[in-house]
């Protein structure tokens, strides 16, 4: 249980972010952390609340990474940089998606394209 509530709110949450992921990939669109915070009732200027939905993202895309799918974090994008954190690209190492040398523009890039065509047809 985390410090803002009981486990089944933070299903709850769960559900939600993985519900507007899904929405977002099958428009073939991204979304940005503050909008998922905001979404969540969080604050991505509090550390507390940037790393906590950093962690539900990364297990989102684990989870769908287990199952041979692409990444769905991947929608989500940092309004400055319109790329996701190193966070995302760190995880995309330790799944085995990010190809030792490549780019990660390039992957970023290859990882949205094959969400949204994944999504566009489930």
């Amino acid at each position: 249980m985390g410090a803002r509530g009981s486990p089944h709110d933070d299903v709850a949450l769960n559900r939600i972010i993985y519900d507007r992921l899904r929405e977002v990939a099958r428009r073939r669109s991204v979304t940005t952390y503050q909008e998922m915070a905001v979404l969540v009732g969080r604050n991505v200027v509090n550390a507390y609340d940037r790393s906590w939905l950093a962690g539900k993202l990364d297990a989102i895309s684990a989870f769908e990474v287990e199952r041979g799918h692409p990444m769905l974090s991947v929608v989500t994008i940092n309004a400055r940089h319109l790329i996701p954190g190193p966070g995302f690209f760190a995880l995309a190492e330790r799944l085995g998606r990010l190809r030792q040398g490549e780019h990660q523009i390039v992957f970023f890039a290859r990882e949205l394209m094959n969400v949204h065509y994944y999504w566009g047809q489930h």
